[in-house]
């Protein structure tokens, strides 16, 4: 019973954490780290995986997905735990888990499933 209550759980701590952020306050630079996040680190291990290193793309597949995920919380608690753009932290967050869902789409379809 409690493990079915985590995933609801940290979802409303999230969106109670993030509720007091603008995304219009942050959006330049958070856009910006999220296409490094979704789709030039996933570029950079694609490349060092399948043509520097010569992976087989079965297990290159892995290493690009995980990459590709978007950014998560823990970004959010290292900028609060600093006190460093907590603001561009959490829009990131939000900006990434959104636009994953095309961009992880993409990687899907590149790495051929």
């Amino acid at each position: 019973m409690m493990s079915a209550a985590v995933l609801p759980a940290s979802l409303f701590g999230l969106g109670g954490a993030l509720n007091e952020y603008r995304i219009s306050e942050s959006w330049a630079q958070a856009s910006l780290m999220s296409v490094f996040k979704l789709i030039i680190h996933p570029a950079i291990v694609y490349v060092l995986t399948v043509l520097v290193l010569h992976v087989p793309i079965e297990f290159a597949r892995y290493a690009v997905m995980l990459s590709a995920m978007p950014a998560g919380i823990n970004a959010y608690v290292f900028a609060t735990y600093y006190d460093r753009n907590v603001n561009v932290a959490a829009n990131v967050v939000l900006i990434s888990t959104v636009a994953s869902i095309a961009t992880i789409t993409f990687w899907l379809l590149v790495l051929g499933r």
